[in-house]
């Protein structure tokens, strides 16, 4: 049989830390599925399900990936995050005297935009790379530890310092947008990195 599950859902699924047994029965069972369902209404509804099931799987497999990972698994993931984000602030401070020597209007607010998407990919890649026991929740890690610094930093800028009779020399177009928008392209820039890497990978 020609047909084959999907290989990009096999690997975010082998990717969140689960135990190996718990892992692999789960994968089986859903392959098992695949191909009966291949045989009966075709490859490509057989397909959309796999995907489906995916969904309603990461749950579990999650569940069981903290279980399994432990205080050492914890430490693991979190190290790789960290690793990860001194990692670009490291290429960050290595490539800021190349930026300054960009014309003004190059660096715009939307180039802004874009740089800042590409570092957070570039992290969630470095530590699904790093955190090989658990790499899409090594990215996630990363994602939501990022996200959180950010919005204190930038709470801080907008709340505290005018208190504390600070100049605004911040203009901010829409703060509402600033505030949200910001931990949600790194949340997503993270994942999607991890993504990337273990799209790389070859299913176990």
């Amino acid at each position: 049989m020609n047909a084959a599950p999907p290989r990009l859902p096999q690997l975010l699924l082998s990717a969140l830390g689960a135990r190996a047994e718990f892992r692999e029965a789960l994968l089986g069972d859903m392959a098992e599925e695949y191909y009966m369902r291949v045989e009966v209404q075709g490859e490509h509804a057989a397909h959309a399900w796999y995907v489906d099931e995916a969904y309603r799987a990461v749950p579990h497999l999650i569940r069981d990936g903290v279980k399994n990972l432990g205080l050492g698994g914890v430490a693991h993931v979190m190290g790789a995050a960290f690793k990860a984000y001194a990692s670009i602030a490291l290429i960050a401070v290595i490539l800021l005297p190349l930026v300054k020597l960009l014309p003004h209007s190059v660096m715009g607010a939307a180039m802004n935009i874009v740089v800042s998407a590409m570092g957070t990919v570039a992290g969630g890649y470095l530590a699904a790379r790093f955190g090989r026991r658990a790499p899409l929740l090594s990215s996630a890690a990363l994602g939501a530890s990022w996200a959180t610094v950010y919005t204190a930093a930038l709470l801080f800028v907008l709340e505290i310092l005018p208190r504390l009779g600070a100049q605004a020399w911040y203009n901010f177009p829409s703060t509402a947008n600033v505030v949200f928008a910001g931990p949600a392209i790194i949340l997503v820039g993270t994942v999607l990195g991890g993504i990337f890497q273990i799209a790389r990978r070859r299913v176990a």
